[in-house]
């Protein structure tokens, strides 16, 4: 258990309600800059009755304060093999990840992997009109230098104007770090400790604070909670 005075976002995946047409594992990896650490390997499952065809690339990623991301691409910095494909009913591939990029970053690089179902009807009957339901699993990749670490502090946890409360979350260190199971103890002026139950911190829990980046998140709490401001330490497990 970590305590910090002062954030998990594995990877995020993309699926419609009628089914899955494929899976991809793991959802979140990660790779060192140099070494035997630079390869892993990502499998994708064809689950349905049909030939899959797919795609794979590979985007920068950067997240606001609300945890809105940034992509861009990144194909550069990666080797990926292969980058498309077909799958037959039942079948798996087999995806080689290999980070070309920097061998001595001083931070934590964090980028996603896109797995994306493209949009080909192997089935199609000539002149008959057919929906397609396309799939997209973006899953997590950080590239990290060796005993990398974050360095989580609240920054501040104050009352707004409509009664909730801003937690404002900063990651100095050179390393993700994911917020599981958090609980949040608050102090008042008087020195009085307080411990915030679990349904409060339904906005946070399960987010992730990147290396050099700031969460912000707004909490509603019971009345009992009424100082415009507190002390505050977020605890988490790992």
């Amino acid at each position: 258990m970590r305590a910090f005075c002062l954030s998990l976002t594995y990877g995020l995946c993309l699926l419609p309600v009628a089914g899955r047409a494929f899976t991809l594992t793991p959802m979140s990896a990660t790779l060192a800059p140099k070494g035997n650490g630079t390869v892993q390997t990502f499998r994708i499952e064809n689950e349905s009755s049909n030939r899959v065809a797919f795609e794979v690339k590979l985007l920068t990623r950067q997240m606001d304060e609300a945890g809105n991301e940034t992509n861009q691409p990144a194909a550069n910095l990666f080797t990926v093999f292969p980058p498309q494909g077909v799958i037959a009913p039942g079948k798996s591939q087999s995806l080689r990840l290999v980070w070309q990029g920097p061998a001595n970053p001083t931070n934590e690089l964090a980028f996603r992997l896109v797995a994306e179902e493209l949009p080909v009807n192997f089935t199609a009957e000539k002149n008959r009109a057919q929906i397609k339901v396309v799939l997209r699993y973006m899953a997590a990749v950080y590239v990290q230098p060796r005993n990398a670490k974050p360095n989580l502090q609240v920054a501040s946890f104050t009352r707004s104007a409509t009664n909730t409360y801003h937690l404002i979350l900063t990651n100095s260190g050179n390393a993700h770090q994911p917020l599981i199971d958090p609980t949040l103890t608050l102090t008042d002026a008087q020195g009085r400790r307080r411990e915030v139950l679990a349904d409060a911190l339904v906005p946070v829990a399960g987010q992730n604070v990147l290396a050099g980046h700031t969460r912000r998140f707004v909490l509603t709490l019971p009345a009992e909670f009424q100082d415009a401001s507190y002390q505050a330490q977020l605890t988490t497990h790992e």
